[in-house]
């Protein structure tokens, strides 16, 4: 079984630690119904998340696309009675399991490593950061850009009709 480390990770993620409601006898409703809400986090700490892990004992179970967050009592689940105390100023999201590519690099994975122990929050989100190397990768893109800007100033050109159509 492959142990996932945040190298791995190559989107927006939240696993979401579904322990004392998964069983193996689950359907496929079920399972979303558990794993999408509802959530003590703000809404907008997750908007980002672009796909969620529901995780049962530190292995992924399922995994979703996430289409929208949403606060919790705009879910209405399926499978779980609708309880208006416990759903709000909590959130969930609105989606559908995830395409094949992305379901199987995650599917069946130990997301063990990915937590400290003792951490005890069932949602954890993980971002993308803009690398260093990416960074620097920019930064040349925009000498470059500016170097011909500063060409067509000499040749007399219209610069800003130019850099529209080298950007777009």
């Amino acid at each position: 079984m492959k142990r996932l480390t945040r190298a791995d990770l190559e989107e927006n993620i939240a696993i979401i630690k579904i322990n004392q409601s998964y069983n193996e006898t689950l359907s496929d409703l079920q399972l979303y119904d558990i794993t999408r809400g509802c959530w003590k986090r703000k809404l907008e700490s997750v908007q980002r998340v672009e796909y969620v892990l529901a995780v049962s004992f530190g292995i992924v179970k399922e995994v979703y696309k996430v289409d929208k967050w949403v606060p919790a009592i705009e879910l209405n689940r399926e499978t779980i009675p609708f309880e208006p105390e416990r759903e709000k100023g909590r959130v969930g999201f609105f989606g559908r399991v995830a395409s094949g590519e992305i379901r199987n690099k995650y599917m069946g994975c130990s997301v063990e490593d990915l937590f400290q122990r003792g951490e005890s929050s069932p949602i954890k989100t993980f971002y993308i950061d803009i690398t260093l190397d990416t960074k620097k990768k920019w930064a040349e893109k925009a000498k470059v850009l500016s170097s011909e800007i500063d060409n067509l100033h000499l040749r007399g050109m219209d610069t800003d009709a130019v850099v529209k159509v080298r950007i777009n």
